[in-house]
C-alpha cells in the first residue's frame, strides 16, 4: 500500500500545488502555518474538492472516485459530527452508505466505540459530547470502514491540555494499528513528533521541507521550520574575518560565527547557520564585556511557556527565539513590548552549506 498524490487545486485566489507520498504503515505530518493549505490538501484527498492532480493509492488512480468510493477515513478538525445523529449512528454512517445493514453497521460501529470511545453513550448527541469526546466519535467513525487511507485534520485542536493528553494516547494507538496509509495534519511540533515517521512542511501552498524530525532540526528549509524544530535560523553570505571567524550576512542583519575547518578562507553564498534558543542569554541590561561575539537588542515579541522553559521570541535585528527557566522570566521581570539585550557566542552558531529560502 502507498499513497502518491500530485494535488493541483485552487480555492478562490488561492492555489495548492503539492506532492504527497507515504508508504504503508507510514504516518506522514502534514505541518504549516495557518493559510498554507493543509485542510485543502486533506479536502482533496477526500475528493471533497475539485483538484486537478492525481492521487493513487497502491498505484490505482482514485481522484476520478465520488468522496464515497474513495477507501479512505477521515477525521476533521472538531470531529464534524451529525448533530441530528447519535453517536452511534455516527460512527455506522461511512458503513450504511457502503450498503451494509443497519444491524450489521450498528455492531461494528459499537465494537469499535468500545475500543475508541467506551464512556460515551450510544445514544449521546454530539451537542452533549466533550471536544475530546467528540473527537473520539469522529476517529471511530473514520476507521470503522477499515479504509486503507486515513486522514486526520488537527485531531486535537481545541482541545484543553486535560483533553489533548487524553486523546493522544488513542491516537498513538490507532496510528500505530492502523495497516494502511495515515496522514496527520497538525500545527503541534510535538504531536507530529511523537506520533509520525516523517513530516512534510507546507508553507504559501507547495511543499518546503519533508524529511524525519531530525532532518528538518539539523537542516531546517526555511524560518517556518527552524522556529517548528526549536531552532534559530540565518541564511546568507559569509565573509572571512580575523581570529578564524566569519560573519554571516543576512538580508535581516549580521551575524558573528566560528568559521568551519573545512571551509576555504574565501566568501561564501547560501551558507546556513542555526543556533540553539537556549544558547541565546537574556539580559534586562546591556552586558559587560564577555566571550559572546553577537550582543543585540530588541523587545520582547511573545513569551510561550513549555513546562518548566520558556520561549522568549525577541525582535532583534536578526530576530532570535531564546529559551530560559520560568524562574528565570519571573526573576528578570520578562514581559512582552519591554526591552532586552540578547547575546551568544560565535561558535554556538553551526554553519552548513545548501540554497533554503
Amino acid at each position: 500500500m502507498s499513497l502518491r498524490a500530485e494535488i493541483s487545486t485552487r480555492r478562490e485566489s488561492f492555489e495548492v500545488r503539492a506532492t504527497i507520498e507515504a508508504e504503508e504503515g507510514e504516518t506522514i505530518a502534514l505541518l504549516g502555518p495557518n493559510g498554507a493549505g493543509k485542510t485543502t490538501v486533506v479536502l482533496a484527498l477526500a475528493g471533497l474538492i475539485e483538484e486537478q492532480g492525481a492521487i493513487e493509492l497502491d498505484g490505482i488512480r482514485i481522484d476520478g472516485l465520488p468522496p464515497e468510493r474513495r477507501p479512505l477515513g477521515v477525521a476533521f478538525q472538531g470531529g464534524a459530527l451529525f448533530p441530528h445523529l447519535s453517536a452511534l449512528a455516527n460512527v455506522a454512517f461511512p458503513l450504511r452508505a457502503r450498503g451494509v445493514g443497519r444491524r450489521e453497521a450498528e455492531s461494528r460501529a459499537s465494537a469499535t466505540l468500545s475500543r475508541l470511545a467506551p464512556d460515551v453513550r450510544r445514544d449521546a448527541r454530539p451537542r452533549t459530547l466533550s471536544g475530546g469526546e467528540a473527537q473520539r466519535v469522529a476517529l471511530a467513525r473514520a476507521i470503522v470502514h477499515g479504509p486503507r487511507l486515513l486522514l486526520l485534520d488537527e485531531p486535537s485542536s481545541g482541545l484543553d491540555v486535560r483533553g489533548r493528553a487524553g486523546l493522544r494516547p488513542i491516537l498513538m494507538d490507532t496510528l500505530a494499528t492502523f495497516p494502511g496509509v495515515r496522514v496527520l495534519v497538525t500545527h503541534d511540533p510535538v504531536e507530529a513528533m511523537t506520533l509520525a515517521d516523517r513530516v512534510v512542511i507546507l508553507e504559501e501552498g507547495r511543499v518546503t521541507q519533508q524529511g524525519t524530525f531530525d532532518d528538518v532540526r539539523r537542516m531546517p528549509g526555511s524560518r517556518y521550520a527552524a522556529e517548528l524544530a526549536g531552532v534559530n535560523l540565518f541564511v546568507g553570505r559569509l565573509e572571512p574575518l580575523d581570529g578564524g571567524a566569519g560573519r554571516l550576512v543576512t538580508a535581516e542583519g549580521d551575524v558573528v560565527v566560528g568559521w568551519p575547518e573545512d571551509l576555504p578562507r574565501d566568501t561564501t553564498e547560501d551558507v546556513i547557520g542555526t543556533l540553539r534558543p537556549s544558547d541565546v542569554v537574556v539580559h534586562v541590561e546591556p552586558p559587560g564585556p564577555s566571550s559572546a561575539r553577537n550582543i543585540w537588542r530588541g523587545e520582547i515579541e511573545d513569551l510561550a511557556v513549555y513546562g518548566e522553559r520558556v520561549r522568549v521570541r525577541i525582535a532583534s535585528q536578526p530576530p532570535l527565539v531564546a529559551e530560559v527557566t520560568a524562574g528565570s522570566v519571573h526573576q528578570l521581570g520578562l514581559v512582552r513590548s519591554s526591552e532586552v539585550w540578547a547575546s551568544f557566542k560565535a561558535v554556538e552558531v553551526e554553519i552548513s552549506l545548501g540554497a533554503h529560502r
